[in-house]
């Protein structure tokens, strides 16, 4: 019988037992998102050049399909909607900055979401991991599952009508914009350092830890791929969401903490993680396959069944980075071995690095944290929202 890629298989009754359990009987969504405990997250805000409610006509403000995205998940869910302006953008001099209001309206939650963190960020009782705390700017589409009952005559409306309405936060951005970023506001504003890297990425259950997902990050070497970097998967400890109405795009900033196991590596030559390890040497570098990444029938899973495949990425990385600030420019082939969902994404993020060494450190008055964050921000809206630059 002829050898059939995972990708191309189709699944059966009788398949479901050979899921991890934390996806049994359920088709659920390429990313697990977990959220910390005291986590503040899933707001919303509509955020434009003027603050003044009554500076946006009435009727202006109204949702329209989105077609810059296709994705299997929302063709089961239906056709997903974003919201628009057509009023003109205000040059109104009086009105509060919008990255100033956006820092006011965050900052509190925050403040909150980095000390909730703080209590956790100990190392385990046996040493064996780490907290990385990363605050991120990503820029996308908010897109919205469905339009309101009823018309919506004001950014205040929208925020009532739409505040409870299923939302996704889509990163996938046009090839020309992302080109011209590149090639205009990066250098300029963060030059000190310009590096391309290509990784693979192998995500992968835990029997014996249902409720996660182990990132294994990869690198070809001299032909071969090597394990770089193992983590836990991501919590959530902050997100919050800004329509960013006389924007082309919209803005998430986001905390989030993933737990380092890389310090474990040297222990991949022992019998406790050898499991990560066949899975990794067991994989087979395969361009026509969605995630660049095949598994030969059987080997997705470790001897011991503790460990299963459940994801395969393969990403180019362009980064342009300073002291303070990173901005990541990442193409990405990605396939979801439980939902046999792929998808193939182009996205951008501004990794506030300054800002999250402050409040680690605690050496820093919160006004200066306030000054950096302002500053982050005020570049993103003058030079990442917009298409033309």
């Amino acid at each position: 019988m002829a050898y059939i890629p995972p990708h191309k298989r189709r699944s059966k009754d009788d398949d479901d037992n050979r899921l991890p359990p934390h996806k049994r009987h359920s088709k659920k969504s390429r990313a697990l998102r977990v959220y910390m405990k005291c986590a503040v997250s899933d707001q919303w805000f509509i955020e434009a050049d003027d603050d003044d409610d009554d500076q946006i006509p009435a009727d202006s403000i109204r949702l329209e399909p989105f077609l810059g995205y296709k994705s299997a998940e929302w063709e089961r869910g239906g056709k997903p909607f974003v919201l628009v302006c057509d009023s003109p953008r205000s040059s109104s001099s009086g009105s509060t900055q919008p990255w100033v209001s956006i820092t006011e309206s965050i900052w509190s939650d925050l403040l909150d979401s980095f000390a909730n963190m703080g209590s956790a960020m100990v190392p385990h009782s046996h040493g064996y991991s780490l907290l990385k705390p990363t605050l991120v700017a990503k820029i996308g589409n908010i897109l919205f599952h469905k339009p309101p009952d009823s018309a919506i005559s004001s950014r205040s409306e929208a925020e009532s009508a739409l505040a409870d309405v299923g939302k996704q936060f889509c990163t996938n951005l046009p090839d020309s914009h992302l080109e011209a970023i590149f090639a205009g506001a990066a250098p300029k504003i963060i030059a000190d350092s310009h590096q391309t890297k290509e990784y693979y990425r192998v995500n992968v259950s835990d029997k014996w830890d249902p409720a996660s997902v182990i990132s294994i990050k990869c690198q070809i070497i001299c032909g071969e791929l090597k394990i770089q970097k193992i983590e836990k998967n991501q919590q959530r400890c902050f997100v919050a969401d800004f329509s960013c109405l006389h924007k082309d795009l919209d803005l998430r900033l986001m905390l989030a903490t993933k737990r380092d196991l890389s310090h474990l590596m040297n222990a991949l030559k022992g019998d406790k993680l050898k499991g990560l390890r066949q899975l990794v040497d067991s994989a087979v570098l395969d361009g026509q396959v969605k995630g660049g990444l095949r598994w030969p029938l059987g080997k997705e899973h470790s001897s011991d069944g503790r460990y299963s495949v459940v994801g395969a990425w393969h990403s180019t990385v362009r980064t342009f980075k300073n002291s303070s600030l990173k901005l990541r420019f990442v193409n990405a082939d990605r396939f979801d071995f439980c939902t046999s969902d792929g998808e193939i994404g182009k996205e951008m993020t501004l990794v506030l690095k300054g800002i999250t060494d402050t409040f680690i450190d605690r050496v820093v008055y919160m006004e200066s944290a306030m000054g950096r964050l302002l500053e982050a921000l005020k570049f993103v809206w003058d030079h990442l929202l917009d298409f033309e630059q």
